[in-house]
Formats: structure tokens, sequence, C-alpha cells
């Protein structure tokens, strides 16, 4: 599904890579809308959406999407809306999805849900702060009855939106309106969003990257369920323990990655401008240290000219074995700082890359690393996980 723009338009594209020969069929019942492609090992294809598929109202509509393959493939949605606001977010694999979501909000929010089955209950509770700090919050709760493909998008309070359902759902959340700065005495809203892992794979444990092309982040903290949890946020130049209870940020002034515990499971968003005050924010889910893989197959966008980044998150000690498109990440040039995490030391390493498709991993196979990728251009900006692995999560 592609949620609302701010203009209720748009071009939409289906972003397809696999390892292997593939063939890929696209549906839903919305205009009875079906699409065969075959692709071929690890040559990307571009697949334009008709527009209409975007969601345009509060309410329930019929523009699920399902892409189906024959192997596993990786899909990116892409919604361009005029030439300065754009949005991309990785799609999770109908396998992993469940019935449980926190969502990760900052901002006025935006939550879409698509179903994949008939007759499937979800209950909505909104929550929102009464006050500056922490101390209240009111709850409003609703229900509603989704189709098979039928797709639900709702607005929300800051402080977030829980869902449970009878029957699995995907969920994309974010911000529909992130005040961004672009030129003297104007303003116009940047729609950040992304799609939600379930409640049930957030992790405790986190490093947040320095992302090297920005000057101001912010990371945002939900817990799952709305549980009080113990928080504890270390970096070079800032340390912080606390208790908090369904969300929290900071602001990062450092350059510098961060360590981000939670005692309850959490969602950890980090939301990013570049240098210059004109440049836009980008969103970002960060994976927990659980959520980390050993290989990793990726395609940058290349509908418009940005400026690719990979970031890589992997304990000191096994960066000497990592290899990326070919090549030993150690011989290639980059910015790498190092953070603790609970006394085992991680590399954070930032690589700048071309538009394209590549290849990341590590010939040990014990060896799990994160990998985020981000793009920035004058007017717009990207930025998502690469994979997440979506198991149950701790600090392991």
């Amino acid at each position: 599904m592609f949620s609302m723009t701010l203009s209720g338009n748009g071009k939409l594209y289906i972003h397809i890579i696999s390892q292997d020969d593939a063939i890929v069929n696209i549906e839903s019942p919305y205009t009875n809308f079906s699409k065969m492609i075959q692709t071929k090992a690890n040559k990307p294809v571009v697949v334009p959406i008709p527009s209409e598929f975007l969601l345009t109202k509060y309410g329930i509509e019929s523009k699920g999407i399902l892409v189906k393959s024959n192997v596993d493939i990786s899909v990116t949605g892409i919604s361009q809306e005029q030439s300065i606001r754009g949005e991309a977010y990785s799609a999770i694999p109908t396998r992993f999805l469940s019935h449980s979501y926190t969502s990760a909000v900052f901002g006025d929010a935006i939550v879409s849900v698509v179903a994949l089955h008939n007759d499937t209950l979800v209950n909505v509770t909104y929550r929102s702060r009464t006050t500056p700090g922490r101390e209240k919050h009111v709850e409003s709760s609703f229900g509603i009855t989704l189709s098979r493909l039928q797709t639900f998008q709702t607005f929300g309070p800051i402080g977030g939106t829980t869902l449970s359902s009878n029957k699995p759902i995907g969920v994309i959340s974010g911000s529909s309106c992130f005040d961004h700065h672009y030129g003297i005495n104007e303003t116009y809203c940047n729609q950040l969003l992304s799609y939600i892992p379930p409640t049930r794979t957030f992790g405790q444990c986190f490093i947040i990257p320095q992302i090297t092309k920005g000057q101001f982040s912010l990371i945002h903290i939900e817990s799952s369920f709305y549980l009080e949890s113990n928080l504890s946020v270390q970096g070079a130049l800032f340390n912080k323990t606390t208790q908090f209870t369904g969300s929290d940020q900071y602001s990062l002034l450092s350059k510098l990655p961060y360590f981000v515990y939670t005692s309850i499971p959490s969602v950890v968003t980090l939301y990013t401008s570049r240098r210059f005050s004109t440049s836009p924010p980008s969103m970002l889910i960060i994976p927990a240290i659980s959520q980390y893989s050993n290989n990793y197959n990726f395609l940058t966008p290349s509908t418009q000219y940005f400026d690719h980044q990979a970031i890589i998150i992997i304990k000191t000690k096994e960066v000497a074995g990592l290899i990326f498109d070919g090549q030993y990440v150690s011989s290639i040039p980059s910015d790498s700082e190092s953070i603790k995490a609970y006394e085992v030391s991680y590399d954070v390493i930032a690589i700048n890359i071309t538009a394209g498709v590549h290849e990341v991993y590590h010939p040990d196979v014990d060896v799990t690393f994160g990998l985020l990728s981000l793009g920035f251009n004058q007017n717009q900006a990207y930025a998502f996980p690469v994979g997440l692995s979506l198991r149950d999560g701790t600090c392991d």
C-alpha cells in the first residue's frame, strides 16, 4: 500500500531485486489490477504503479497490493510527490507480519493498515500526551473489520498508536507533517513513513549511527504496549539513565554513535536532516542488535539523483572479514567511529556508494551486523534498514 501524500497525488513505483531469477506477480482488488514480470538475478526492476493506488482518505479502501514471487525477493515502495517530496520504505514479507503493532511516530501521526485475509478485526488505540512531560496519557479506541487486501488509514495525535488484530496485518506509520524550512520565511511539510515491524520482534539494545552528512538528529523511542521502561542512552558526549512510559525522544548534537538500552522491548526511530537548513529530513527505523543479519543484497533508488551512503554496524573484532561489493570493507574509503555496548566494541562505518545493486556479507555465517541505506539530495532524502531479522528481540 502507498500512504496518502500531502497533495493527494504523486508517482508510485515498486522496486524489486532478487539473488535468483524470479517470476513475480503483483495484484490488487482495486481495479482488479494484475501484473506479471520476470526478473534476472541481481538485476533490479522498477514497476510503475498507477497513481490512483495512493490511499486518499481517512477510512477503508481496497488498495492493498500483494507482491508474490517463486523465490525470495526484496521489495521497496517509492512515492514521489512533485519535485521536492518523496518517500521510500522496504516492505516486510507477509510471513513475518503479525497481530500486534506499536507505531513509530514523532509529530502528527499517520497510520496505514492492510489486511491479508477476509474478516480481519483490527482494534486501534490512540495515546496522546496531555502535559509536556510523560506524566499522563489519554486513550481512545475503536474497531474496524477489513477484507483481504483492504486498507485503512487514520491520523492520530503525538504519542503513538497501537494496533491489535485477530489475523496478520501490515502497518506503515510515521509523521504526516514533519516541518522543514526551505528558504527564507518559507516552510513546507515533509511526510516521513516506514513499514513497522511487529511488536513481538522489538528489541532492547540499539546502536544509533552517526549521520556524517547531518547536523541534527532526534531519536524517538516507543515501548511495546506503552509499558513503563528503564532507558539508558550512552555516547561519548551524552549519558542518561531514566524511566519512561510509552515514548521518549532526545536530540543528538554529536556526530558520534550512541548505544540505547530499554528494559521493555521497543522500537527506536532516528529522524535526521542534513548540514544545511534547506536540506530535507529523513526517518529511519533503527534495527536492534538482535535483528542483525549475516548477508544483504539491496538496491539504492535510481529514479532520482542522490548522494547514497551505506552505514554498517559490526563488532570491531569482526570488521576484517567483511566484504562489500567484492572488496574487504577495511580497504574501502570510509568514515568510522566506535561505540561500546555493554563492554563489547562496535564499529559504525559509513561508506559512500553508487545507485544500483549492492551485496554485503561476512564469510563467517555466525557473524551478524546491521546495515542501513541512506540518500540525500538538495530536495529529498530517503533512509531505511536494509534488512531486519524479525525474531523475538533481546540484547543477544
